[in-house]
């Protein structure tokens, strides 16, 4: 190879290395851009999973109550079936 030769080699991969180098950055710049979307992804789930932890705790304690009340209302129709002399064995 003469002197030619090695100079346009050398500029070839000169050439192809600033090429890589420019698709790293662009590749570094995506990957922290969805490494920020997939972080507001999980702190999106955990909030959900917090207000649904939460939902349901109040959905036990209506459900808790409206056995209460019904537990209630039998006992007030079984009493008054009492009073009035209705049998009430079940």
């Amino acid at each position: 190879m003469n002197k030619d030769n090695l100079q346009y080699a050398f500029e070839t991969q000169q050439s192809i290395n600033d090429r890589n180098t420019d698709i790293i950055g662009t590749l570094t710049s995506e990957i922290t851009a969805l490494r920020v979307k997939i972080q507001d992804k999980e702190n999106t789930i955990a909030a959900l999973g917090a207000t649904n932890r939460k939902l349901k705790n109040d959905l036990d304690k209506c459900m808790d109550r409206i056995h209460s009340d019904d537990v209630e209302t039998a006992n007030i129709e079984k009493n008054f079936k009492n009073f009035i002399g209705e049998s009430t064995n079940n």
